[in-house]
């Protein structure tokens, strides 16, 4: 019986930090899209930014320029990535 406990409790440990990693991996892939879509506003305007989220799955995107900076904010499934990018010289 206690084998089959310790079994139990180290698959639930496994699955979670499983879970943890794929969760941690698309919040980073996020972050890099945010990062992508705020460079593509500053350089090449909001809607090349705005293809370039669609063509990485995001719908949901959020653009506000701030004197010379570009604030990004991206979802998708729950998460949330914010990036800035500059526009001055």
């Amino acid at each position: 019986m206690t084998a089959l406990a310790t079994f139990a409790v180290v698959t639930a440990l496994l699955t979670g930090f499983v879970r943890l990693g794929h969760a941690v991996t698309e919040q980073a892939r996020l972050q890099s899209v945010a990062d992508g879509v705020a460079l593509a506003a500053a350089d090449h305007g909001e809607e090349v930014a705005r293809y370039i989220a669609q063509s990485n799955g995001i719908s949901d995107v959020a653009m506000t320029v701030v004197v010379d900076d570009i604030l990004v904010t991206v979802s998708r499934d729950g998460l949330v990535a914010r990036a800035r990018a500059s526009t001055a010289p």
